[in-house]
């Protein structure tokens, strides 16, 4: 069957930590190659800015939402 939302959301969630906690393996693991090194800085930047970019897109559709709606916004 089916995952269930709670499941989905927290598999998620935990995905986010499993990237930090490998790119930051692969940083202090070592390599003999700047190519690597610039991989890993690229795909830290890109995940970091995107997720960012995502967060802060979701509030301002939220705030858009509240107005339209006329209802109050949670802090």
């Amino acid at each position: 069957g089916r995952i269930g939302y709670r499941s989905f959301h927290l598999i998620h969630y935990l995905s986010y930590a499993a990237f930090v906690l490998a790119l930051l393996h692969s940083w202090f693991a070592g390599t003999d190659t700047p190519a690597l090194e610039t991989t890993y800085l690229v795909t830290g930047f890109l995940v970091i800015f995107l997720t960012f970019y995502r967060i802060v897109a979701a509030i301002g559709s939220r705030r858009q939402a509240a107005r339209l709606t006329g209802t109050p916004q949670q802090a």
